[in-house]
């Protein structure tokens, strides 16, 4: 909102930015949690760089989404705790609960890594940590705890409209990991030689990686940008797979053509330095908006996602919360449509936006 008023910047583009400074600090964080986890100064900043040119990293890093800002919280609460700094860990994982009450889904990292250094829970140790994380976090769950557990995308439901489907799980997962890490994906066989000697890590991986199961099956048709923070698991897998076929090979270098074959991938497909993810989108909605709904006695009939676009787009100074502009009560969800007014569909002109 400062730089909208200040500099004219409109808010996405402001989100953006942040976004670009959240993924630089990310990667920062990211090399220090995987020295103090790996132990070893190649396969951390193998891990950094495999990351830093990652699919998905990138479009988070040069996008409006929330999901780069969350994952510099959720590694930052990680590396705080790795180096026994937990009221600050319990104040940054709650600030990544605020961002996005995803976050919960990699929350099992704290219980299981407790376990591993201390062989059980040490409660005075870690109370002021939870202390912390409950008093910053609490408001915001009294506030809007129904709509975090209950609404449209809430924990416990998730589009239930969307009934969970294992085998989309199986084909679509390998997919959207493919477009995040395209060759370097070769280098996870060469990681399971290092399971016994990583067997801690391993364990930590599946922690913070199997919760997030419960949001791919239920969402298997979209790219899964929130997937973000296991993506730092992910990369100090490639990574050790890297070192170890280094290892084992007469000619090292044979270990970095993966490194070589994603980056020319990317570069000839446009990922990297394009920059310009939908870059007409909020013009298209607010072109749509003003056409079809400002002024007119009319109602436009959209998904969830759509809804918050178009009214996003569409406003014109930000003053309220998305679901209290004028805009929205114009927009029938139709994955919200028991909360809906009947009227809208009395209204002269019915508009359908069909986001496929």
């Amino acid at each position: 909102l400062f730089a909208n008023g200040v500099f004219g910047m409109p808010i996405h583009h402001t989100i953006v930015w942040l976004n670009v400074l959240a993924g630089s600090l990310t990667l920062g964080v990211a090399h220090g949690l995987a020295r103090a986890l790996l132990h070893d100064r190649l396969t951390a900043w193998l891990a950094t760089i495999v990351l830093a040119l990652s699919g998905r990293f990138i479009l988070n890093a040069t996008t409006s989404e929330v999901y780069m800002l969350q994952t510099l919280f959720l590694l930052g609460a990680f590396l705080f705790y790795e180096h026994d700094r937990l009221v600050a860990a319990g104040a940054v994982a709650a600030c990544a609960l605020l961002v996005s009450p995803l976050s919960a889904f990699a929350l099992l990292y704290f219980p299981v890594r407790e376990f591993q250094r201390a062989g059980g829970v040490r409660w005075k140790k870690v109370a002021p940590m939870l202390v912390i994380g409950t008093i910053i976090y609490l408001p915001y769950l009294v506030i809007d705890g129904r709509e975090v557990f209950f609404g449209v995308r809430g924990l416990l439901l998730v589009s239930d409209a969307l009934p969970p489907s294992p085998l989309s799980l199986l084909s679509n997962f390998p997919k959207y990991q493919f477009k995040s890490f395209a060759f370097l994906l070769l280098l996870l066989p060469p990681a399971l030689f290092c399971l016994r000697q990583r067997k801690h890590f391993a364990w930590l991986s599946l922690a913070v990686f199997l919760p997030h199961l419960y949001i791919v099956i239920k969402l298997t048709g979209e790219d899964n940008v929130f997937l973000l923070p296991i993506d730092f698991f992910f990369a100090c897998w490639i990574a050790v797979g890297a070192v170890a076929l280094k290892a084992r090979l007469a000619h090292a270098w044979v270990a970095f053509l993966p490194f070589a074959a994603h980056l020319l991938l990317f570069v000839t497909t446009g990922v990297l330095f394009s920059f310009t993810h939908n870059a007409q989108h909020y013009d298209e909605l607010r072109s749509l908006t003003n056409r079809f709904l400002v002024g007119r006695q009319a109602t436009l009939i959209a998904d969830w996602g759509y809804t918050q676009a178009v009214v996003f787009a569409g406003r014109g100074t930000p003053t309220t919360i998305l679901r209290e502009e004028p805009l929205h009560s114009q927009i029938l969800d139709v994955e919200n449509i028991d909360a809906a007014s009947p009227k809208l569909l009395e209204a002269p002109e019915l508009f359908l936006l069909d986001g496929w």
